[in-house]
């Protein structure tokens, strides 16, 4: 006869994976405590590097700023040197065009001097109704090479050729601060009114030039006493 087991009276064995339970507590505890150190330490990075791109945009700000700074600096600098360079050619500019209005006044007086004396004021007066027969006679203006007349310049020349009087007539009496006037021409006692365009003793002329120039209208005046002794200008 078969007897039957109780089932009680051998309980069945309780497996066991061999880790103790309070084991596992404390590593889980040390784990939470890695990951909390992980994450200060992962959050002192971010502040570290947030303060590090904070000091590097500073940086960069006062690269720029300095940058920009050099930049004005330099233009300054380039501006004050091209306006130097300009200064000193219209200086050299100008120079130049006070030689050329010596030159073309002086070549002018010395034409004068080389004319018949007793046919200057006929020859380089202001009409050409008193001109000799012959020869050349230029009148009372002439051009320079080089030179521009003054805007709004009667005949567009700026050589001018001035007589005491009128242009016209020789007279003893005209005030010319220039030329010494009034004073004898004809070498008789006192100063008249009459013409003296055919019997002067000396012929007082001034030679003017006006020219529009780099910095503005420009004068030059040469003056000289012509005579038979063919006096030399006195300028």
């Amino acid at each position: 006869m078969s007897q039957s087991r109780d089932s009680s009276a051998n309980p069945p064995s309780e497996s066991w994976s061999g880790e103790d339970p309070s084991q596992g507590a404390a590593g889980d505890g040390r784990g939470l405590a890695a990951l909390g150190k992980a994450l200060e330490v992962t959050h002192t990075q971010g502040n570290s590097w947030r303060t590090f791109a904070k000091r590097r945009s500073a940086q960069r700000g006062l690269t720029l700023v300095e940058l920009m700074a050099a930049l004005v600096v330099l233009v300054i600098g380039a501006s004050a040197a091209v306006f130097g360079l300009l200064g000193v050619s219209a200086l050299a500019r100008a120079q130049s065009e006070r030689a050329l209005a010596f030159e073309g006044a002086r070549n002018t007086l010395e034409a004068l001097q080389a004319e018949d004396f007793r046919s200057v004021f006929a020859r380089f007066n202001a009409t050409a109704a008193d001109d000799p027969a012959t020869g050349a006679s230029p009148g009372n203006s002439f051009d320079i090479e080089g030179l521009s007349a003054r805007l709004g310049d009667a005949d567009g020349r700026v050589g001018a050729i001035e007589f005491p009087g009128d242009g016209v007539r020789l007279l003893e009496s005209t005030v010319h601060l220039e030329l010494g006037m009034p004073r004898d021409l004809g070498g008789a006692v006192g100063i008249d009114a009459d013409d003296h365009a055919l019997d002067y003793a000396l012929l007082p002329v001034l030679v003017r030039v006006q020219w529009r120039g780099v910095s503005g209208p420009e004068e030059l005046l040469l003056a000289a006493t012509l005579g038979n002794d063919k006096n030399a200008p006195s300028w």
